[in-house]
């Protein structure tokens, strides 16, 4: 199946769920373009881009619906992608402009369609026409960051179909609105972004060298998301590894301080001065995975860790607290973590990090 087979079989693929389970939103979207259409609004931008655009705004451009709020009614566009509205092309071009200014200093700024997008985020369309397939990008405007997402726009559809045919993505709000499960979305994309995948394979592997840093926090942040059977070993034995690390640092430090001769300071100093295990921040992948092991983990550092490294795991703790469908079968130990966690907010009353995350527990914790 050729690209252009894969857009139209993806494309007729969501549009059949959305039909059954979310008819208002199937409902929303508006009738598709010819290509003549296209071709005249295309005319305000600089390039024209690879035929799975044209594909796309074909089978539907863009969507509307009216919503009322604080009694006042307005149309909008809806999410076709949790938090990612559905943008005509007319939008689509608003957006492009508005984009070429916040990245004015890229070159090749100005050959990203962005298709979908939020106040902040796209999911952007690069190529021209001498390319069959839109290849896919994300970025952020608070970034300047480029993040290679899927090799073509049926790519991505058809992992955007996937998350909504097994649950991944889930009706809210009037069954006009989106809520996710990251994992469960993780494990998806990653089916169809071959490339991504790789890198995590590599990682765990500790085959990293060939891998920018870009790539490699994005491995990082993928293997953590996806829940992993191998993400929390992987990134407790990292963190143990740059504890280690720190150590050697800090008797460094005392070593410079001693009297010693040159080739005894050489020789205690054998090691280079850098932590390199905190490129993989193991602290921040170990909250990024919703699970109760994960939350015992960072507790244990919690009771060995002084005021202000207490205060910092609270934080991570709390932000470890991931999808509300994901809940924990509690053991003694957990119930003995939260009572634990109580007491604790007794002698820090008023503390909001403590008091949201025995909140938050507690309705995970069955």
């Amino acid at each position: 199946m050729n690209s252009q087979s894969s857009l139209i079989f993806a494309l007729g693929r969501l549009l059949n769920w959305l039909e059954i389970n979310a008819p208002a939103i199937a409902q929303s979207l508006q009738p598709g373009l010819t290509r003549e259409q296209i071709e005249t609004q295309l005319q305000a931008l600089p390039f024209r881009p690879p035929e799975e655009v044209y594909q796309f705004y074909q089978w539907r451009n863009g969507s509307s619906i009216e919503v009322t709020v604080e009694g006042k009614s307005h149309q909008t566009s809806i999410e076709l992608l949790p938090i990612h509205r559905l943008l005509s092309l007319e939008e689509a071009i608003d957006e492009y402009t508005t984009f070429c200014e916040i990245y004015s200093d890229r070159a090749d700024s100005n050959h990203y369609l962005p298709l979908l997008a939020d106040s902040a985020n796209y999911y952007l369309a690069k190529g021209d026409n001498r390319s069959t397939t839109a290849t896919i990008f994300s970025s952020n405007v608070y970034s300047d960051e480029f993040c290679f997402e899927f090799d073509s726009l049926a790519d991505f559809i058809q992992a955007i179909a996937e998350c909504f045919e097994t649950g991944a993505y889930y009706l809210e709000l009037n069954d006009t609105w989106f809520n996710w499960n990251n994992a469960k979305e993780k494990q998806i994309w990653l089916k169809y972004q071959p490339h991504h995948a790789v890198n995590v394979d590599r990682l765990l592997q500790n085959q990293i060298q060939d891998l920018s840093e870009q790539e490699l926090q994005r491995a990082c942040f993928d293997l953590a998301i996806s829940q992993h059977p191998q993400a929390l070993p992987f990134f407790v034995q990292k963190h143990k590894e740059a504890q280690a690390e720190y150590e050697h640092l800090r008797a460094i430090s005392e070593v410079n301080q001693t009297e010693l001769t040159l080739s005894e300071k050489l020789e205690a100093i054998e090691s280079p001065p850098q932590i390199p295990s905190l490129k993989f921040r193991p602290l921040d992948s170990i909250r990024r995975i919703d699970s109760i092991e994960a939350i015992r983990y960072l507790f244990d550092l919690f009771k060995s860790s002084d005021l202000q490294g207490q205060q910092k795991i609270i934080r991570q703790l709390n932000q470890n607290i991931g999808d509300r469908d994901v809940v924990y079968e509690a053991g003694q130990q957990d119930l003995e973590m939260i009572d634990r966690l109580r007491q604790m907010l007794q002698q820090f009353p008023g503390n909001q990090d403590m008091e949201t995350l025995l909140q938050r527990l507690e309705n995970k914790l069955v």
